[in-house]
């Protein structure tokens, strides 16, 4: 029984201290003018990136944050989290053009398609 205890109490104080996120798998294409860019997905919570590959990226499964409790975040925090929720955070990089980074809408029910005009240097 005092095991059980302590493990409960080990598991709250981890959730209270780093967080408890609800993430979706879903779907995205992406294209862009000019082709043959490379797309990585940043994480919101850790920043790594995935490289997804290059474009055209069709119906690429990605992770996206679909919702979080968090009480040791500051409000800032909590905002900048609830401004990615739904969202794949991107950078695209071709030589010669600049770096694109942003957030995509995805969608639970359908593959989001995007196109991303890459701009010159």
């Amino acid at each position: 029984m005092k095991n059980k205890a302590f493990v409960l109490i080990c598991l709250l104080t981890c959730l209270y201290v780093s967080g408890c996120y609800q993430w979706a798998l879903r779907k995205i294409t992406i294209n862009t003018e000019p082709a043959n860019a490379k797309v990585w997905q940043i994480d919101p919570v850790t920043q790594n990136s995935i490289f997804l590959g290059m474009t055209p990226v069709k119906e690429q499964s990605v992770k996206v944050l679909e919702g979080f409790s968090y009480t040791g975040k500051s409000p800032e925090d909590r905002q900048l989290l609830s401004s990615k929720i739904g969202m794949v955070h991107v950078k695209i990089q071709k030589d010669g053009h600049k770096e694109y980074e942003g957030n995509l809408a995805t969608n639970p029910d359908f593959t989001a398609r995007h196109t991303i005009t890459l701009e010159k240097q």
